[in-house]
């Protein structure tokens, strides 16, 4: 056994592979987090090493709009897989998906049929993640945007002791949240202070926190975001390797996206409210919410540009 036992998902997954005969078929219903997490990389290569050819779907655990199970919000991946005709055949695995799935509860009939897989090219199957591609368009997006960006990332213009800030949720489902002020949050066993639900990104100068701002807000990361999340955290890392070349952003855009950035966040906070909820450990708490769907004619702006 070489997944660790207290990983149960991954430890069924391995011994279910082991009693596969040749070109037999296995079936498995697993979190999402099968590809969408480093920790998971042990389980996947599993899957792909003992298998000729896998086809993975992807469907949302939020009950709004729809749940796969009824009583279960769990994000999951259905894996499909049949074994190798000989296991010593020096073949790749071939990995097809889905995207990630949202539905009505009036098309749960048609759910599956409606199912719609792309082939996952090779070179993405090597990363710690696999990607939730339905269409083939997502890899030629993904492979302009590495272009574009010349082989930078967000992170390259970060600077640890910049006075600049960006401040994204960790949390997202239908909008991933950045902002460039310090969001309102206190409770009654602290008092005032920075929600540690919101990461920070520090830049030297303003207008590469306006453009990291404005780019995390985009439909663009949004995308970016759903192909390589377990759509739920949106953490430090995915941001960070988001293919952008923000001082070319900033050359070509300029004053443009140091004025959206400055719109939205104007936006933001006057659409936003303050929510109160009492916990045992620290009081009544008070934090400040956001309403992006509000400001989507700003955020049209920014997809634009």
């Amino acid at each position: 056994m070489t997944i660790d036992p207290g990983n149960l998902y991954g430890m069924v997954t391995e011994v279910a592979t082991k009693l596969l005969g040749a070109s037999s078929r296995l079936g498995l219903i697993l979190p999402m987090s099968l590809v969408s997490t480093p920790r998971m990389k042990l389980v996947r290569d599993i899957v792909t090493a003992s298998s000729e050819v896998v086809h993975l779907s992807h469907y949302s655990g939020n009950r709004n709009p729809s749940v796969l199970f009824d009583g279960v919000e769990m994000r999951v991946t259905i894996s499909l897989s049949k074994a190798r005709s000989a296991i010593d055949r020096p073949v790749g695995t071939r990995v097809f998906s889905t995207d990630f799935r949202r539905w009505a509860s009036s098309a749960r009939e048609t759910l599956f049929d409606t199912a719609s897989y792309a082939e996952v090219p090779g070179p993405f199957q090597l990363r710690n993640h696999f990607p939730k591609f339905g269409f083939g368009t997502e890899a030629i997006i993904l492979d302009r945007l590495e272009n574009i960006s010349g082989g930078k990332v967000l992170h390259n213009a970060q600077m640890s002791s910049g006075a600049h800030k960006v401040f994204a949720h960790r949390i997202a489902s239908y909008f991933v949240k950045a902002l460039t002020f310090i969001p309102r949050f206190s409770n009654q066993r602290d008092g005032i202070k920075r929600s540690e639900d919101y990461k920070v990104f520090a830049f030297a100068r303003k207008e590469y926190a306006s453009a990291a701002c404005c780019i995390i807000n985009s439909s663009l990361f949004y995308f970016y975001y759903i192909v390589w999340s377990d759509a739920y955290h949106c953490g430090r890392e995915l941001i960070e390797q988001f293919p952008a070349d923000l001082v070319d952003v900033h050359a070509t855009l300029g004053v443009i996206i140091g004025a959206l950035e400055n719109s939205l966040m104007r936006d933001f906070a006057k659409n936003s409210d303050i929510r109160k909820i009492k916990y045992k450990s620290t009081g009544l708490v008070e934090m400040q919410k956001f309403f992006p769907k509000v400001s989507k004619p700003i955020l049209d702006e920014i997809d634009r540009e």
